[in-house]
């Protein structure tokens, strides 16, 4: 079965073991430079995608930029499919929704909907 060592020296620590190979077999290696250059890259491209969100978002409008960035490693960026509901009507009120695109929203009272709207930002 697949397995990995060697993961502190992806964080520049000196290395903590040795590991010698008890049979034929194969390994991947993932230098820490490239290792690094994908998280920058990977930490940017969120970055930005928060940016377009938190500039965009009515809600998040009126903060500054440093605050709107304090908010970014709190967030998790959700691609969703067509049709997939993303909340419903009785589930726990504990986040906002931040819509990147078009959504139909319907409120509903005595099981039947009140109304719907389009909503969301290009």
């Amino acid at each position: 079965p697949g397995s990995s060592f060697g993961e502190f020296s992806l964080l520049s620590q000196p290395r903590q073991s040795t590991a010698k190979c008890e049979e034929k077999s194969s390994v991947a290696i993932l230098r820490r430079d490239d290792y690094q250059q994908i998280l920058e890259t990977t930490e940017s491209r969120r970055r930005s995608d928060w940016m377009d969100f938190a500039q965009a978002a009515p809600i998040l409008r009126t903060l500054d930029q440093s605050t709107r960035l304090l908010l970014e490693p709190l967030v998790k960026i959700q691609q969703v499919s067509r049709g997939q509901k993303v909340v419903k009507i009785g589930d726990p009120v504990q986040v906002l929704f931040l819509a990147k695109g078009i959504f139909e929203v319907a409120s509903f009272s005595s099981g039947k909907a009140d109304s719907s709207e389009a909503v969301g930002m290009e």
